[in-house]
Order: structure tokens, then C-alpha cells, then sequence
């Protein structure tokens, strides 16, 4: 059974609709096979992993990470990608979700907030890769 990572964006406590040109341009430069629903991305000969997604809609609020990889261009992406919304990340037996902005949080439903805890906000960019390297 594969891990996950998980990206989801909520604009006033509803999904956030991302356009997916937005994620597909920042994921294009790693793509090294892509279907209707995924794309596989790779950084080097060990790094890489799949990301679910609905690349035929206009529209996306999420995005599954399977089989994450590490590395600093990894951690990079995800940063990228969470700029594009009001994202939070979190995984299955994560320590804590984060969040890029504070008030992102008002945005994510409560009963989210309640199963999962509250969010990190990370303040920078380097803070946001120590909370995603210590989040397990």
C-alpha cells in the first residue's frame, strides 16, 4: 500500500477551484508520463512519485501525492503548488497539517480542522521546508 501526501484548497470554507494549467506548468518540467487522471513526475534516477489529478477538468481542489519522494526539488514543488490557493497539506499519520498564510486557516472547514488539528503556518519558505521534513 502506497503513502500520500495530500493537497487540498478551500476558499470560505468550500473547495477552491485551481485552474489546472497552473499545476500542469509548474509540474511540466518533471513530467515523465502522464494519463487522464495522474502524471508521473521525476526529479533524478531515484526521485519521483505520481500525482493524482483530474487533468481533463478545467478546475482542480486537490491533488493526491503517491509514493512521495524527498529531496529539495520535491520540497520545492510542493511550496510552488500550495501557492497557487488557499492550500493545506497534510498526510495520513502527519503531526500536523501546514498552511503558507495564516489566514488560510479561516478558510478550511471546521470539522477538517477538527480531525486533522490545527495547522502549522509556515513563515517562509525555508520554515515551510522544516515543517514538511518533521512533519512525520
Amino acid at each position: 500500500m502506497a503513502y500520500e501526501y495530500y493537497l487540498q484548497a478551500y476558499l470560505n470554507q468550500e473547495p477552491q477551484e485551481i485552474q489546472v494549467d497552473f499545476i500542469i506548468a509548474l509540474l511540466t518540467k518533471y513530467i515523465s508520463s502522464a494519463g487522464e487522471n495522474f502524471v508521473d513526475i521525476c526529479f533524478d534516477h531515484e526521485n519521483g512519485c505520481t500525482i493524482f489529478m483530474d487533468r481533463n477538468s478545467k478546475f482542480i481542489g486537490n491533488l493526491t501525492i503517491s509514493r512521495p519522494c524527498s529531496g529539495p526539488d520535491f520540497s520545492e514543488l510542493i511550496y510552488q503548488l500550495m501557492q497557487t490557493g488557499n492550500f493545506i497539506f497534510f498526510e495520513p499519520d502527519g503531526k500536523y497539517p501546514i498552511i503558507l498564510s495564516a489566514n488560510i486557516e479561516a478558510h478550511l472547514p471546521p470539522e477538517m480542522i477538527e480531525t486533522l488539528g490545527k495547522p502549522k503556518t509556515a513563515v517562509s519558505k525555508e520554515h515551510f521546508f522544516e515543517l514538511l521534513a518533521n512533519a512525520r
